[in-house]
C-alpha cells in the first residue's frame, strides 16, 4: 500500500497561491522534495510513515513566508491533505520629525 499525500499552498482566502518554492522535508531536516506551487495540489506518492514538515522557500511577491507546517504519514488508507498559508505583506510607512515623534498631514 502505498501513501498519498497532497500538498497545497493557499492564499488568506484559501485560494490557491502560485508561485511559491515549496519543500518536503524529513522531521531531520533532509530535503524529500522541492516544487514551484501551481493552483493545483502537488501530489507525493509513497511516502514513509514517519514525521515530515511543509517548508516554504521562497513566497511569492507580496506575501510572507508560511511557517512551516509539521505532518505525520500514517499507514491509513486515506489521501492526506496538508495546507500552508500564506499572508500578505503588510508594510506601515510612518514620517517622524527630529525627536522621532510623528509628523501629522505629511
Amino acid at each position: 500500500l502505498q501513501t498519498v499525500t497532497e500538498l497545497l499552498k493557499v492564499d488568506e482566502n484559501g485560494d490557491p497561491l502560485e508561485g511559491a518554492t515549496l519543500q518536503v522535508l524529513k522531521a531531520d531536516g533532509t530535503l524529500v522534495d522541492e516544487w514551484v506551487s501551481t493552483n493545483q495540489a502537488h501530489e507525493i506518492v509513497g511516502l514513509e510513515h514517519g514525521e515530515y514538515i511543509f517548508h516554504e522557500v521562497s513566497a511569492p511577491s507580496g506575501y510572507m513566508l508560511m511557517s512551516d507546517v509539521p505532518f505525520t504519514v500514517t499507514d491509513k488508507q486515506e489521501i492526506l491533505k496538508v495546507q500552508g498559508k500564506d499572508l500578505l505583506t503588510v508594510t506601515e510607512l510612518l514620517k517622524v520629525d527630529e525627536n522621532n515623534d510623528p509628523l501629522e498631514g505629511a
